[in-house]
C-alpha cells in the first residue's frame, strides 16, 4: 500500500464504488480515507513500498497472500450481517476487492509472508 496510508485517487475511488453498494445501515463511518499525518502510530510504514522487495531480497519466500485492498473491510461493514441480510451485496463486495488486488494501481495494503532465512 501507500506510504504512511495516503492512499491514491484510484484507490480511494475504487474503495467508494464497492462500499456504495452496501445497504446504509450496515456500513460504518464514512469509508475509506486517508488518516492525518500526524495521527499516525509511528508503527505505521513509512516506507511501505519497500517492505516487501527488501524483504523477498534477503528471505526465500515460501507463501505470500496479498489482502485488503480497501483497508480493514470490519471497520467499514458489519461484514456478518451483509452476508446474513444482502448476499448479492457481499458478493459484489468480494468480487470488487478480488478485482482490486488484481489492478497493479490499487493492489493490496496487506501482505502476509511466510520466508525462510536464506542459506
Amino acid at each position: 500500500g501507500e506510504r504512511r496510508m495516503q492512499y491514491t485517487a484510484r484507490r480511494l475511488g475504487r474503495a467508494a464504488a464497492a462500499l456504495a453498494a452496501v445497504p446504509a445501515h450496515l456500513r460504518r463511518g464514512a469509508g475509506l480515507a486517508p488518516p492525518p499525518p500526524h495521527l499516525l502510530s509511528p508503527f505505521c510504514a513509512v516506507r511501505s513500498d519497500a517492505l516487501l522487495p527488501l524483504a523477498l531480497q534477503r528471505f526465500e519466500l515460501l507463501h505470500r497472500v496479498d489482502a485488503a485492498p480497501f483497508g480493514a473491510l470490519d471497520r467499514h461493514v458489519d461484514l456478518a450481517a451483509l452476508r446474513r441480510e444482502a448476499p448479492a451485496a457481499a458478493a459484489c463486495l468480494q468480487d470488487a476487492v478480488a478485482a482490486a488486488l488484481r489492478d497493479p494501481a490499487v493492489g493490496p495494503t496487506e501482505a502476509y509472508l511466510v520466508l525462510r532465512k536464506r542459506a
